[in-house]
């Protein structure tokens, strides 16, 4: 098994499970509910002939009710905000009109429940099927839907890998692929493997590792659009986490009162940001003969790893402006 420790998965019914994916709308003015870092599912193959499907293909795609395919608690980390619930209606529209689109079919994995029954649980194609079982409520006459099951070697970290690689139709956003990421870390694997796993680059993967540690209401500001998440975590970089909040805070302050927006430029007004300025180039030649030192294997394992990300980040930028 891939991960150390199992979340307590309470058993559902169909009607649970559709209930619990379709969260009561955000009310007006709250945020909506943050996916957490620390899910755990534990993926106990089964045979697919001990869950019920009708077949009707040779192939790997089996046509399931949607009410019979299991949605992991937690799992999926979209975050159910306005742009979210509006996807799912025009999907649900989309279904009612023209049918459930056999070329987009829902990946599962099959699998064991706590209780002991086996169940489909869903990897790829939480928004269709929540969309299928709207659908299904206002009336649409939809049986069954197309599914894919995954081979029994697909694990837990496969299926966290697939949730950044199968939404590539419509993208994570930057906090959502931190709480990716920040799962997979929490499974084991090194920063830079998962930097392979999803085809990002160590100085990405690191910098979304930062962000899924940001403070609460640093969380909130990006989600919301208040500030950027490069800035965050550039901000967390060059400051820590407890500056970064206290000046990103401030600043969000500053520019709600002046009706302006957060930016770079807002974030560098006081003496000391521009005196840092100034001194960048310096700062970098230096941190540069650092990493060449040999003492530089004998320093904290975090801090060669933070060090080499940001000398990384900075080369990738020196090559992107020649």
């Amino acid at each position: 098994m891939d991960i150390s420790s199992q979340m307590d998965l309470i058993p559902l019914t169909p009607e649970e499970q559709a209930q619990a994916e379709r969260a009561a709308p955000t009310p007006t003015g709250g945020p909506p509910a943050m996916p957490s870092v620390n899910h755990h599912f534990i993926v106990e193959p089964v045979s697919l002939k001990a869950v019920k499907v009708e077949q009707r293909r040779a192939d790997a795609m089996v046509w399931v009710h949607p009410k019979d395919l299991y949605v992991v608690p937690g799992f999926n980390v979209r975050l159910r905000d306005d742009d979210y619930l509006a996807h799912i209606r025009d999907l649900t529209e989309s279904i009612k009109t023209d049918g459930f689109h056999i070329d987009k079919p829902i990946s599962v994995v099959a699998t064991r429940h706590p209780d002991g029954h086996e169940v489909l649980a869903i990897i790829n194609g939480h928004s269709r099927h929540e969309a299928a079982l709207q659908a299904i409520a206002e009336g649409a006459l939809l049986e069954v839907v197309p599914v894919i099951v995954q081979p029994k070697t697909f694990n837990a970290t496969d299926m966290t890998v697939e949730l950044v690689k199968s939404n590539a139709g419509r993208p994570l956003s930057a906090y959502e692929r931190a709480v990716v990421v920040k799962r997979l870390v929490n499974q084991g694997l090194s920063e830079a493997e998962v930097g392979r796993r999803l085809g990002f680059t160590r100085s990405y993967i690191n910098g979304l590792v930062l962000l899924a540690g940001a403070a609460p209401r640093l969380v909130q500001a990006v989600t919301t659009g208040e500030v950027a998440a490069s800035l965050v975590i550039e901000q967390i970089r060059v400051y820590g986490h407890s500056e970064a909040e206290r000046r990103i805070a401030a600043v969000i302050r500053e520019s709600q009162a002046k009706g302006t927006k957060v930016s770079r430029a807002s974030m560098r007004s006081s003496k000391f940001d521009q005196a840092v300025q100034r001194a960048a180039g310096e700062m970098h030649e230096m941190l540069t003969a650092v990493r060449a030192d040999p003492a530089f294997a004998g320093l904290a394992e975090a801090t060669r790893l933070n060090l080499a990300a940001l000398l990384d980040e900075l080369a990738g930028a020196r090559e992107d402006a020649a």
